[in-house]
């Protein structure tokens, strides 16, 4: 008996000393055992009035890199929990908008980086502001202007390198604006008709010293000035609103009592289609042709793989109050699609119509070219109709081919009606 509880005692000490062994060994300082990570909230720099404008950071992306690695992500920050835990060790964290546009109506980009070092056992409070990183630009126009210019105005912005929007009527009516990587120049290009004589006018302004956060308004005015021809430019101003810089612009075009404008003529004395009478543009109002259809309003990036594969690029045209189409013209202007380029390929000149075809080889040349590239249906005259087509998709894949990434080739559209009232859109192509 006594044998077997000197047994017991001596076992029982063994394991006592076993278990405080584990114990101290398995134990941590009371830091290291917490969970260790960061709590993030997003600000937004900018806050915008039109709806349309408006972002969500709940929407935005979220991204925390070590080093150059990716580390975490969350598609939306509605996603990211109370507390993000993250190892003991230095992060870039990242936060954004999702859309990228180099250029886009409706689209601004916010952005935000900071970076954080966690330490272990604790929870590090992160305040990241995103702020606009592109530049906004906003279009008005005066009475006076409306009074004097046809609907069918259009006003190009490009950035010089690889952003390009034009805007509408349509689009100043209903207060969109457009975004755009940032450049330290902005060109604005103005081309309007009179309503008095149908003459085109086009001017062109440069803004210089665009920043990030730039808020460029442009207002398009007209006043009587001598008959030089020549456009002025008002003095424009800057102030300061909701967050963001803006910059006045101000155009000022020939009103009623002016001169006929600068720049080439179109309307009242084009010189009509090949075997045309030649007879020319109106009075464009609301009831002019209406022109829709791809790379209008924003500028159509196409990979060379989507250009093979015979992409949709459609133009339509429709009449109003009855009106039928009895003439189209195409006006290339692509630094690969040169005129010297065309010739070669049977288009015989950069400015055609695509209606009207002359009986002469030139003139049935071109009409059996655009028949073969499935640009026109010759089972489907577009002249006397009141809507129509034109297919352009099957120049993309010899177009982007050859061309140059970031530049853009311009397909400048004008449609007269039989009422002699003339629109003009202008379909914009970029290789990516």
């Amino acid at each position: 008996m006594k044998r077997f509880l000197i047994i017991t005692a001596a076992l029982m000490a063994t394991l006592l000393c076993s278990c405080q062994k584990v114990s101290v060994e398995n134990s941590l300082p009371e830091e290291e055992q917490k969970a260790s990570g960061v709590s993030l909230s997003l600000i937004q720099e900018g806050e915008f009035t039109k709806a349309q404008d408006v972002v969500d950071v709940k929407d935005f992306y979220v991204k925390i890199f070590k080093g150059e690695e990716l580390y975490k992500s969350y598609a939306k920050y509605s996603q990211v929990p109370t507390t993000i835990e993250i190892a003991p060790g230095t992060y870039r964290m990242e936060a954004g908008t999702q859309g990228q546009a180099k250029a886009a109506f409706s689209q601004p980009i916010f952005l935000g980086t900071t970076d954080v070092t966690v330490l272990p056992g604790s929870i590090i409070p992160v305040n990241l502001v995103c702020v606009l990183t592109n530049v906004k630009v906003t279009m008005n126009y005066t009475a006076e202007f409306r009074e004097a210019v046809n609907d069918n105005f259009e006003v190009a912005v490009s950035n010089g390198v690889d952003a390009n929007l034009v805007f509408r009527k349509s689009h100043i009516d209903n207060g969109i604006s457009g975004y755009f990587t940032v450049t330290p120049e902005l060109t604005i290009t103005l081309q309007a008709y009179r309503r008095d004589n149908g003459k085109e006018i086009t001017h062109t302004i440069k803004v210089d010293d665009v920043k990030a956060r730039d808020h460029i308004v442009v207002t398009l005015d007209v006043e009587e000035i001598d008959n030089t021809g020549n456009l002025e430019i008002g003095e424009g101003g800057i102030t300061v609103d909701y967050q963001v810089n803006p910059k006045e612009e101000v155009i000022v075009v020939p009103g009623e009592g002016g001169s006929e404008g600068s720049g080439g003529e179109s309307g009242g004395d084009n010189e009509g289609s090949e075997g045309g009478e030649g007879e020319g543009g109106g009075d464009a109002s609301s009831s002019a042709p209406v022109i829709t259809g791809n790379g209008l309003d924003s500028p159509l990036y196409l990979t060379a793989e989507q250009a093979a594969a015979n992409p949709v690029v459609d133009i339509i045209f429709r009449t109003l109050e009855g009106k039928t189409i009895k003439d189209v013209w195409v006006k290339i202007d692509s630094p690969t699609l040169t005129e010297d380029f065309l010739c070669d390929m049977d288009l015989g000149a950069a400015e055609f119509s695509i209606v009207n075809f002359s009986n002469d080889d030139a003139g049935q040349t071109r009409k059996a070219f655009l028949e073969d590239l499935g640009l026109i249906d010759p089972s489907k005259p577009i002249a006397g109709q009141t809507e129509a087509k034109f297919s352009i998709g099957g120049l993309m894949s010899m177009l982007i081919t050859i061309a140059t990434p970031g530049e853009p080739h311009k397909f400048v559209i004008t449609v007269t009606d039989s009422g002699n009232v003339s629109s003009t859109a202008t379909c914009t192509i970029v290789k990516q």
